[in-house]
């Protein structure tokens, strides 16, 4: 027998997908069923419902619930019955399917058993079934449906297929599956190969989260490729990173002469190409320093001016971050910012005295200022709800934008009035989702702990566990945060937990990860040269015994 929890859930899934009046009257009184404690009557009133509204008794299992799995839609033609040709059934295969009683995992939602689809897929095939291929189906659930020798017949709006883009295409022409189109280099072969298929050698790859439909999904597939939004054409891409001598444009001199030779003299471009193409590991060996957003042309007139402001102190304070970005920039306060920290040095940059860059602009932030003091007098901006109210008023529900501009306007005593506490990196209108949903996942224990930690980062922050940690943390509060028992914050992705955790464990075993150089050499592979980030990792995904005979030293690693 399903536990309560169990067929709340249930019900609450059917809620959402039933609209025939008389089964959601049916639906009710399995809720007050289960709220009556009449469990046996309300899993059977809920059977029924399913029975009746997805039509798939044949496959549905004495004891079993619903789960999650992959996204797609399987239709097969019932044989002609006295001379009567009719469409049979419809089976949507998604986040509600049946599985086995014994296998149901409530908390975690683990995806139907492999032997079960391929059981499933066996009688649709059997029938004369055939797979189309639904809106929001990832490009991995697609390519291991082609893989395992089902038919697509229409792959309409889904993800890469859209039909505005290339029309229909039938993947299995690729040859090749989803490990070969990971990564940068896989994206761009992705496109190569779609353009080779449909004989459109001018075929373009799409750059922008907006205009794969729904953003956030786009995110996850990106996140999942391991995808950045490449700023060329795959064919430029191809020609760059097989006909540039890197190494030849090393060091800041290379950096101006590539901006120059290759690309108009716009280092912004020039340096977002080189970091796509060459990956964040190789990248680095450049030693390009910090991206430039000017012309070369421009930038030694900009840093006259700014040596000239800091000498006679008309660029000093405040007052004089405004007066540059005014002159220079037309009011463009965080580019006034960043230019002025990529042209001088880092003594001379401090001795400007521009604490913190402001996101807002010059001629806004006068009128910015007298709503913030205006509404700290009045009550209506303080504590976590005025945060919230002033990231909804002024920034869209841009919760991350509101902190830093009220941060970079106000005093130091005056921001700390606020009490806003942490500052929230989630748009205001996902704060009270989220928020539910780690109060329920502690209550519940399933977001608790190492296990709970990885989940929540994989559902909510696409694997990323440190944006994870700092999300929960600023959501909850230091009082209840520690309630997760998440231990510290990790820097690294939910996917790379696994692989890190064997590199480390390898090179301890052969000698090349031992010591002070081992833990540099570490750092640089997998960390940008953090030896923190390194460190803590390592301490994380080890055990103790483990770390200590690596001997590794945060404190003497920094100090070297």
């Amino acid at each position: 027998m399903p536990s309560g929890d169990a067929l709340l859930w249930m019900h609450k899934a059917l809620v959402r997908e039933i609209r025939d009046p008389a089964l959601r009257d049916r639906l009710a009184l399995s809720y007050r069923s289960i709220q009556g404690g009449d469990l046996a009557g309300a899993w059977e009133g809920l059977r029924e419902i399913v029975e009746a509204e997805s039509e798939v008794a044949e496959w549905l299992r004495e004891g079993g619930h619903i789960t999650e799995t992959e996204y797609v839609t399987a239709s097969h033609e019932v044989p002609p019955a006295g001379g009567e040709s009719r469409t049979g059934i419809v089976v949507e295969i998604s986040r509600r399917n049946w599985v086995s009683a014994q296998r149901y995992d409530y908390h975690q939602q683990k995806d139907v058993e492999r032997l079960e689809l391929d059981e499933l897929n066996a009688a649709w095939l059997a029938g004369g079934g055939k797979l189309q291929v639904r809106s929001d189906a990832l490009l991995p659930e697609i390519l291991q449906r082609l893989r395992d020798g089902l038919p697509v017949v229409d792959p309409g709006e889904a993800f890469l297929l859209r039909g505005n883009l290339w029309g229909d295409v039938d993947l299995r022409n690729l040859q090749r599956w989803e490990a070969h189109y990971r990564g940068n280099d896989g994206q761009v072969e992705l496109f190569r190969d779609l353009s080779i298929v449909l004989n459109r050698p001018r075929l373009g790859m799409i750059n922008s989260n907006q205009s794969w439909g729904d953003s956030r999904k786009a995110k996850e597939i990106f996140a999942r490729q391991e995808w950045n939004k490449i700023p060329v054409r795959w064919q430029e891409y191809l020609w760059y990173r097989e006909n540039v001598d890197w190494d030849a444009y090393r060091g800041t001199e290379g950096y101006d002469r590539m901006t120059q030779e290759m690309f108009d003299g716009n280092p912004f471009a020039a340096f977002k190409v080189a970091n796509y193409i060459l990956g964040k590991t190789r990248f680095r060996t450049l030693q390009w320093g910090a991206v430039q957003r000017i012309a070369v042309e421009k930038r030694e007139p900009l840093r006259a001016a700014l040596v000239r402001g800091l000498k006679d102190g008309t660029l000093i304070g405040p007052e004089g971050y405004d007066r540059f970005a005014l002159e220079q920039f037309s009011g463009n306060s965080a580019l006034a910012f960043s230019v002025a920290r990529s042209l001088l040095g880092k003594s001379d940059f401090e001795s400007l005295g521009w604490v913190r860059q402001k996101r807002s602009t010059v001629q806004e932030q006068g009128e910015i200022l007298a709503t913030l003091r205006g509404g700290i007098s009045e009550g209506t901006f303080l504590g976590p709800d005025g945060y919230v109210e002033f990231a909804k008023r002024h920034f869209g529900g841009d919760a991350m934008k509101a902190y830093q501009v009220a941060q970079a306007l106000l005093s130091p005593g005056e921001f700390a009035g606020l009490q806003w506490g942490a500052m929230r990196l989630t748009p205001v209108t996902e704060q009270t989702r989220l928020l539910a949903m780690l109060r329920a996942g502690i209550e519940d224990g399933s977001l608790k702990g190492i296990e709970g930690y990885v989940r929540f980062a994989e559902l909510e922050c696409f694997g990323n566990l440190q944006k994870a940690y700092r999300v929960a943390r600023s959501l909850l509060g230091e009082d209840d945060f520690p309630s997760l028992q998440w231990g510290s914050v990790q820097f690294m992705r939910a996917a790379d937990r696994s692989r890190l955790q064997a590199n480390l464990r390898s090179g301890l075993a052969d000698g090349s990860l031992v010591g002070i150089q081992g833990m540099q050499d570490f750092a640089d592979r997998e960390f940008g040269g953090s030896v923190f980030k390194a460190g803590r990792s390592a301490k994380q995904l080890l055990s103790d015994s483990e770390y200590e005979r690596l001997s590794w030293s945060i404190r003497a690693a920094l100090k070297k």
